[in-house]
């Protein structure tokens, strides 16, 4: 929803010309940043859509489509779309810079500003992690659109479920993917009446490591994080320092079982692994390798959330053509894993979300996401879960099925988690 439809092409001499849909009549993105009513988590989240876009459009070249204020658009569900596709400029490499520089266009509030600025300038490395992290602090910030006589209703949840099941696949014998959920709901009353609050922990790890040490290395992850946040999580969303540090203290275990073993090569154990932390209705994805976190809001398509680590996006990202990047016969190969190196060789992948609307949030190993699986058919396999029209346990069973008759030549895993929020 977030780019034109193509309706044509066609090469003429040297010029490509393209045909796409046009949009009329609804509001720029700028003018809506304007409007007073609008939050600092409104304003953060429209930015890490557009952060989201960058990465989608590095490869077709296209991402100067984002840095047009007069090319953004907000529809009725307040999602932002190009009106049109804006060619980058040969020779003018684009940098996280000129995004951020887009922002300081848009945001309206002089702190806001102000800390995007400092950003930039303490920052030489400015990195996708480290720009997320700063999207999740621009939501501490007071609204400054708010009067001493008014305050800000904050989104409360619902209620949340969640639902998960695991699959051998058709070609393998024994199953390294391994899961936990973990949902739990304190309610507190008082004269004032009844108040939930909810916490969920949901982890998913495909092993890798040769016969028996994948299974290990899955099982071990996903027990080193529950016991780390059985101590250390209590009423607040962890910081990005708090997860990375969970992350690494799981890699050194794993790291010190395959060095006592002396394991080398493909004997060593190790895993992939996605992460998903809420509190209330601020959520933390973090991951490592190619296992994949997808979201779903109630008005909206799906959106892959995470990106692979593996050898093929990292050429990407490092301005390779897609065709080329992954016409490389090592395109596939891991190049971060939970284990089989010790810390300063993983550098996982952290962000945060605040939720403003009822979303199905799914955690996925790659034989259930491969072959663009869930980019063809997300939209029919998600969206009768988050509208309710069938059960999550029915959900994630249908997802595997599919999975298993689409791709099927490797364990299939899915966990799908629904946040409904309070209207």
């Amino acid at each position: 929803e977030h780019i034109p439809q193509l309706y044509d092409a066609w090469h003429r001499n040297d010029q490509t010309v393209l045909i796409v849909e046009a949009h009329n009549g609804d509001t720029t993105l700028f003018d809506q940043c304007q409007e007073l009513r609008q939050s600092p988590s409104q304003l953060s989240n429209w930015c890490n859509i557009l952060l989201q876009l960058w990465i989608y459009l590095e490869p077709w070249k296209v991402r100067s489509s984002l840095l047009d204020l007069e090319n953004l658009y907000i529809n009725e569900n307040q999602q932002i779309y190009c009106q049109r596709l804006i060619p980058e400029i040969l020779g003018q490499p684009l940098s996280l810079k000129d995004l951020v520089d887009c922002w300081w266009k848009i945001l309206p509030d002089s702190k806001l500003r102000s800390s995007l600025t400092e950003l930039t300038q303490s920052d030489n490395s400015l990195t996708l992690t480290k720009l997320q992290q700063h999207l999740q602090q621009i939501c501490d910030y007071p609204d400054s659109s708010q009067t001493t006589d008014k305050t800000l209703t904050p989104v409360s949840v619902q209620g949340i479920e969640a639902a998960a099941t695991t699959d051998v696949g058709q070609q393998r014998d024994h199953n390294e993917d391994f899961y936990s959920i973990e949902t739990n709901c304190r309610i507190k009353q008082s004269p004032e009446g009844i108040n939930s609050e909810y916490q969920g922990l949901y982890i998913l790890c495909d092993g890798m490591g040769g016969h028996a040490a994948g299974e290990v290395a899955s099982a071990m992850a996903i027990q080193k994080l529950q016991d780390y946040w059985g101590k250390n999580w209590q009423d607040v969303l962890p910081s990005s320092e708090e997860i990375q540090q969970s992350i690494l203290f799981t890699n050194q275990a794993l790291f010190e079982i395959n060095q006592d073993k002396a394991a080398a090569g493909n004997g060593r154990m190790g895993t992939t692994l996605v992460m998903v932390m809420i509190q209330g209705n601020q959520v933390a994805v973090a991951h490592v390798g190619d296992s994949r976190c997808y979201m779903l809001e109630a008005h909206g398509n799906p959106v892959q959330i995470t990106l692979d680590h593996e050898v093929g996006q990292r050429e990407i990202l490092r301005g390779v053509e897609a065709e080329i990047a992954y016409g490389r016969h090592d395109s596939y190969q891991l190049t971060q894993a939970i284990g089989p190196r010790d810390e300063d060789s993983i550098d996982p992948e952290i962000q945060f979300f605040s939720l403003r609307e009822d979303t199905l949030i799914l955690l996925a190993s790659d034989g259930l996401t491969d072959q663009d699986l869930l980019e063809i058919h997300g939209e029919e396999l998600l969206r009768p879960m988050v509208k309710k029209e069938i059960g999550l346990s029915t959900g994630v069973n249908k997802l595997v099925e599919f999975g298993n008759s689409y791709n099927g030549h490797d364990n299939i895993t899915a966990i799908a988690v629904l946040v409904s929020i309070d209207k």
